[in-house]
């Protein structure tokens, strides 16, 4: 038999402000990793640490766990709230990488 682990690694609080979350929970860690859009809280995918924290989760998964796959199954991005798309909410929030603030570079 194989094991297959599913991963939705972006949707961190369903209900903002009707979610029960602890004290120490990465949210309340770096609040500045997620993004707010229309009730729901999501890691920030275009940002930079959260990819490596992703990353660095996944890697513990493996390392702990004989898993044979890994699924990402984050499965849908949200519908558009007030008439601005997710992506765009996304591509404007992420932090600019440390090479276009220092050489100037165009981020997208």
């Amino acid at each position: 038999m194989e094991f297959h682990a599913w991963l939705n690694p972006y949707r961190a609080e369903f209900t903002v402000g009707r979610s029960s979350i602890a004290p120490d929970h990465i949210m309340r860690k770096h609040p500045d990793w997620f993004l707010t859009y229309g009730t729901t809280k999501y890691f920030n995918p275009a940002n930079v640490q959260v990819q490596n924290f992703v990353i660095d989760v996944i890697k513990d998964i493996v390392r702990r766990y004989d898993v044979d796959a890994i699924h990402m199954d984050d499965y849908f991005y949200p519908y558009p709230v007030g008439g601005k798309p997710f992506l765009m909410i996304m591509l404007t929030s992420a932090p600019a990488p440390a090479s276009a603030k220092t050489t100037g570079a165009a981020v997208m």
